[in-house]
């Protein structure tokens, strides 16, 4: 799994739709050599979901999803990209 997220941007959202969240990151989860998927927050029945968007246009939750690898790299991604729900935990900044 790799990808980009542009934090800035992301924490300068006042009230971020779900379109908004997606479009302040990229992440590719792979097989080592083929680009599998992506993960992509979509909104179900109004509750903002992970899903796993694949190569051939189809997507299913992450739940349905066990593995190792796969599950600490998303909940990894969930937190960090909802760290707005967890009261006085803020981005750390350095600069180079």
């Amino acid at each position: 799994m790799s990808g980009f997220w542009d934090a800035s941007t992301y924490y300068a959202l006042a009230n971020p739709t779900t379109d908004n969240i997606n479009s302040t990151f990229t992440c590719e989860i792979d097989n080592g050599t083929v680009k599998i998927g992506e993960p992509r927050f979509k909104d179900v029945a109004g509750v903002r979901r992970t899903y796993i968007f694949f190569r051939d246009g189809s997507s299913k939750p992450i739940e349905d999803f066990f593995g190792y690898f796969l599950m600490t790299s998303v909940i990894f991604f969930v937190l960090i990209l909802e760290t707005r729900l967890i009261p006085g935990l803020k981005q750390k900044t350095t600069e180079h």
